[in-house]
């Protein structure tokens, strides 16, 4: 779920290269060649950039595949470590989420699209991806049950970090075969049912 990019060819790093952008460019020489077959040189030619700054970004091809995941959870984790108490966390969770999928435009609808083909041609790499959906679901989990002042592993907080998790991952599933939506959207729309229902069953009877 990263960008797909363009621009004149030249020595060093362009004005407009990103991470989010080497990574689309990655995604889509990783669909048109395979995986094993592009190298990091490749890439790097692609994008008009040195190699020596594309392992500036990333590590290896790998972290590649991961990168808006580990962005949206970094973002995510953030935003719950400085929520202020609030009455409703099922709330603050929301909006979280969604918060940490705003800077995934519509346009990056295509390289989500090349991520989720490669993935499943290649089933070996996705055990890469699942620490960020367990990271996503202990900073929910721990939030949740520290708002409500619960056990960390309680029922409540588990069963809505799990619920949210695999709605954000829906989310994404419709993002990459969508025209012209928007991630934060989707996002939203799958997590406010899991909030309302949460909140009506779990929060504490105010009298």
């Amino acid at each position: 779920m990263t960008t797909v990019y363009h621009g004149p060819r030249r020595r060093g790093r362009p004005p407009r290269t990103t991470s989010s952008r080497v990574a689309a460019t990655a995604l889509r020489l990783f669909r048109e060649r395979g995986f094993e077959a592009t190298t990091a040189d490749e890439i790097a030619v692609a994008c008009g950039i040195s190699r020596s700054t594309f392992f500036r970004y990333f590590g290896s091809k790998a972290e590649i595949l991961w990168h808006c995941h580990a962005e949206q959870v970094a973002a995510l984790e953030q935003r719950l470590r400085s929520a202020p108490a609030a009455a409703d966390p099922f709330a603050v969770v929301a909006n979280a989420v969604v918060d940490a999928t705003r800077n995934v435009g519509a346009e990056e609808a295509a390289a989500a699209r090349d991520h989720q083909a490669l993935v499943r041609a290649r089933p070996d790499l996705d055990p890469i991806g699942r620490p960020w959906s367990a990271r996503r679901i202990d900073a929910i989990r721990e939030y949740v049950a520290a708002q409500l002042r619960l056990e960390p592993f309680a029922m409540p907080a588990v069963a809505f970090a799990y619920a949210v998790d695999a709605a954000v991952r829906a989310a994404g599933v419709r993002f990459a075969h969508s025209e012209g939506e928007e991630l934060h959207e989707l996002v939203a729309a799958t997590v406010a049912p899991i909030h309302a229902g949460f909140a009506a069953s779990h929060l504490p009877v105010v009298d």
